[in-house]
């Protein structure tokens, strides 16, 4: 059974590395306001009702966080290139730290209680460096995201 899940990486191939340029498995995330915020990634423009708790696949950052950048991966417990498996577009979600807390998720859905939304496209993220931040940067001005870039 070890052996089985030793092979795997390696039979599927497209494997990252993280030293290798060309293949990216992590973004990086710049918090620039005062307060603490979360970041949830997803495959769907649509935040899932029922997600369970909303920490828990969200990555928190601490406010000003510009020595302290926070990465999230892009796939959870795999190590892959973002630029072989990517579908469409990778929606990135922004709540305040503040919202979760005081609100069950039934409504931070229901309610849209988010900070952002990026919509964002391989070539957006190749444009951008691997790095997002909050508030959207002057490079993001022209990228899908909701609300729209001020």
């Amino acid at each position: 059974m070890v052996l089985i899940m030793l092979l795997i990486p390696v039979l599927m191939g497209g494997s990252c590395e993280n030293d290798d340029e060309n293949c990216h498995d992590r973004i990086e995330f710049l918090n620039k306001t005062s307060r603490t915020l979360y970041v949830k990634k997803e495959e769907s423009a649509i935040l899932s009702r029922y997600n369970g708790y909303p920490y828990s696949d969200s990555y928190k950052t601490l406010p000003n966080e510009n020595n302290n950048t926070a990465f999230f991966n892009v796939f959870s417990g795999r190590s892959d290139c973002y630029e072989n498996t990517l579908k469409d577009t990778l929606y990135v979600f922004i709540f305040e730290e503040d919202v979760l807390a005081n609100h069950p998720w039934a409504d931070v859905v229901d309610k849209n209680l988010i900070l952002q939304r990026y919509d964002l496209s391989l070539q957006d993220l190749q444009q951008l460096n691997w790095q997002i931040s909050y508030p959207p940067s002057e490079l993001m001005k022209d990228m899908k995201m909701y609300p729209p870039f001020p």
